[in-house]
């Protein structure tokens, strides 16, 4: 953990500060133009903020509040937790999910419901003025896996999905190419209808070049006018290393009115990664080693820094947010 990079971090909406889980100090908040890192305390019997996200208007943080744990045998349950930035005041609710387990919720625009994945695999709404949950999908529209969820508008949510239960959308995803029903592809979901395939083309164009693949991760901003997503770099370095000898050299893309551009040029291993609300700003996991170590390191063990890029010019900012975030938790 101390070479890496938490696996979930959120930008505000204006793209100046990211959202970590701090464990036991709470939801911390790293404005990387300072390199200034802050913690709001969570209340007492909790320790830890996962999959934390900002409201639309930046006022408050939603996320996965984890109970302490109180038996060394006995899993710790989880909450929704909203924190009040300025008053730095957390408000829990328990949210349906049949096992208790469940990740990834963020704001409906309007601020009154939240969005979240849970058990199962499939999407519900928790409405903050009643407290009730209701499945967005039903059991047969589920899916295998689903992640960065997000509103495109009111009442349509954007996310990744792989292996649809649906025997239809799994038909109609062979049909665009896949070879396997557990490929990520993006979806759209307008409320009270069944999920449809989202970005025909870029889903097309990607599974009939061999090189390319389909992201896991794509993170949308509002209204989905920008999409971030890793894949495989656009140079032609970069297609023959891939061709000779299998390394993937990767760099950050945005989708923008059905259009692919390739953002940043650093033909290197990357994970993970976020946009703003506003669409300025995306964040993401550098490797901060050469690339031949990659193979050997393996995935789980290669070292990633939390890196910034100005999506409207391409300029990128290397942080030093492990050596802060560590040196805090050292105090």
């Amino acid at each position: 953990m101390k070479q890496n990079l938490p696996h979930h971090f959120a930008l505000s909406p204006d793209g100046r500060t990211i959202v970590v889980n701090g464990g036991t100090k709470g939801a911390g908040l790293y404005d990387w133009r300072t390199g200034q890192m802050r913690y709001v305390p969570l209340p007492a019997g909790f320790d830890g903020f996962g999959w934390g996200s900002y409201s639309p208007d930046g006022k408050n943080l939603v996320g996965v509040a984890g109970m302490a744990r109180q038996h060394p045998q006995v899993t710790p349950g989880m909450q929704l937790g909203i924190i009040d930035l300025a008053t730095e005041k957390t408000v829990t609710f328990s949210v349906y999910s049949s096992t208790g387990v469940f990740r990834s919720p963020v704001f409906r625009p309007d601020g009154r419901a939240v969005l979240y994945v849970g058990s199962g695999q499939t999407l519900f709404l928790f409405d903050l003025k009643t407290q009730n949950s209701r499945a967005l999908l039903s059991s047969e529209d589920g899916f295998a896996s689903i992640d960065t969820p997000s509103f495109i508008s009111a009442d349509t949510v954007f996310f990744v999905g792989s292996g649809p239960r649906n025997s239809e959308l799994r038909e109609a995803v062979r049909k665009l190419g896949a070879t396997s029903p557990f490929l990520s592809i993006p979806y759209v979901l307008r409320v009270g209808s069944r999920p449809e395939v989202a970005h025909l083309d870029f889903v097309k164009s990607q599974l009939s070049d061999r090189y390319g693949h389909l992201p896991l991760l794509m993170p949308a901003s509002r209204n989905g006018e920008r999409i971030a997503f890793i894949s495989l770099s656009g140079s032609e370095s970069a297609r023959k290393a891939y061709l000779s000898g299998g390394v993937a050299r990767y760099d950050l893309f945005v989708m923008e009115h059905g259009r692919v551009r390739q953002v940043t040029r650093l033909e290197n291993y990357m994970a993970y990664c976020a946009i703003s609300d506003d669409g300025s700003t995306a964040a993401f996991g550098l490797h901060t080693g050469p690339l031949s170590e990659v193979r050997s390191l393996g995935r789980g063990r290669i070292p990633l820094e939390l890196t910034i890029v100005d999506l409207n010019t391409g300029q990128v900012t290397h942080t030093d947010f492990l050596r802060r975030v560590y040196s805090v938790a050292s105090n």
